[in-house]
């Protein structure tokens, strides 16, 4: 019974200690996603900065609320809350810069991690229009850096899954 405790303990501990070198190997999540949208980038645009249109793609979107600052003024605060599976999850964000038709970006900061993200826009042209998001992100905690790297295939999937979502919702009305 002993060696039994013994070997069960040490697998436990060699499982450990990977799941945890995971994070100290790979202690942020970078990635980028896109899409090509069939619409001008004006349209684009104002269907992206229009926050009533957030729900139509952004997965599991509930609401936006603002904590600080003048909405769209460079350094407001702003508290994203989302569904997740019955659970209500919380981002806060700041605006770091706002230049109408071609970049979005905010700092995110919520109990499981912080980061940054970029949201770009570029006409290919008069018709058709580019939408980049770069995300940098990085656990809070080396239990929460080692799972965001577990978890990247499928972060990546949801924001290309939103950004499928934002190209159907912009070029269907």
């Amino acid at each position: 019974m002993k060696k039994i405790f013994i070997i069960i303990s040490a697998i436990i501990g060699v499982a450990l200690v990977i799941f945890f070198s995971l994070g100290v190997a790979n202690p942020k999540l970078t990635f980028t996603v896109s899409v090509q949208i069939d619409q001008p980038i004006t349209v684009v645009w104002e269907k992206f900065a229009d926050e009533n249109n957030m729900q139509h793609w952004m997965q599991g979107f509930k609401k936006i609320e603002n904590v600080s600052g003048n909405p769209g003024e460079v350094g407001s605060k702003f508290r994203l809350t989302f569904d997740e599976n019955g659970e209500e999850v919380y981002v806060d964000e700041e605006l770091l810069v706002l230049a109408e038709k071609e970049k979005f970006a905010f700092s995110m900061d919520n109990e499981v991690l912080n980061g940054k993200g970029e949201f770009t826009f570029k006409a290919i042209d008069s018709n058709r229009t580019e939408m980049i998001y770069h995300n940098e992100s990085e656990g809070k905690g080396l239990f929460w850096k080692s799972l965001l790297f577990l978890a990247q295939q499928q972060i990546i999937e949801r924001n290309q899954n939103n950004f499928s979502a934002f190209k159907n919702f912009s070029e269907s009305k």
